[in-house]
């Protein structure tokens, strides 16, 4: 389970930081003197206006790309502070900005409860701990194939099942085609150990396994953040 949301106090706090977000601007424009302000502007609001104008045509999925707005927005902030002309008002507003930021970042880490889901760190503590040489790591979703890689020590390299294409957002950029695996059976005899990751996120999608495989043991990791699901981890055997 995530954290609690309330939805009223939810809205009612995303139209009062829209409406900062909006004096800023409008102060920054009318305080600025130099014409790069609209080049600010512009940096500011373009991941905004693309995302709107590809969301006509397909869904957006992945909020991230936002994060490149944020040195611009702190720049038409910073800027807005110092044009203050009350240099005593101007200094306690920075001194609170500061202290809000200290603060609000280890209350939101307690509130996360990171110690009661670990996802695929502990998933892959699991996997470090068990897999051989010789057996295989099969991941279901490139979502999180690349988490898994960065905490692998197995001593087996884990592959991502894609018998289909790939979309962009997925992580496509980063793949080799020695990372993908087309067909589980191929190259599997009978007796031979496969771990498959799958998670419950991202769409639930979780592949189909061969017939022959016989579960083992399975594994769930409860991830961070609820879109992410529980992380499951499911040992198989050939027949």
């Amino acid at each position: 389970r995530g954290i609690d949301i309330n939805i009223l106090s939810s809205k009612i706090i995303l139209v009062l930081l829209s409406l900062l977000v909006l004096f800023f601007i409008f102060y920054f424009l009318k305080k600025t003197p130099f014409f790069e302000k609209y080049l600010f502007l512009s940096l500011f609001l373009l991941p905004f206006i693309l995302s709107a104008l590809l969301s006509l045509k397909r869904s957006v999925y992945l909020d991230r790309y936002f994060i490149f707005v944020l040195p611009f927005f702190l720049t038409i902030g910073g800027t807005c502070l110092w044009q203050l002309n009350n240099s005593w008002f101007r200094k306690l507003l920075i001194i609170f900005v500061l202290l809000a930021s200290s603060i609000s970042f280890p209350l939101y880490w307690k509130k996360l409860e990171v110690y009661r889901k670990p996802g695929m760190k502990r998933a892959a503590e699991y996997l470090n701990q068990n897999v051989k040489n010789g057996q295989k790591i099969y991941v279901g979703s490139s979502f999180v194939f690349f988490t898994l890689r960065y905490y692998n020590k197995a001593p087996v390299l884990p592959k991502l099942f894609a018998p289909g294409p790939l979309s962009h957002f997925s992580g496509t950029a980063l793949l080799d085609k020695k990372d993908i695996v087309k067909d589980l059976n191929k190259g599997l005899k009978k007796g031979d150990i496969v771990y498959l990751v799958n998670t419950t996120g991202f769409g639930n999608y979780q592949p189909p396994v061969p017939q022959n495989w016989k579960k083992i043991e399975e594994k769930g990791f409860q991830d961070l953040y609820d879109y992410r699901g529980w992380i499951i981890v499911t040992k198989y055997q050939v027949q």
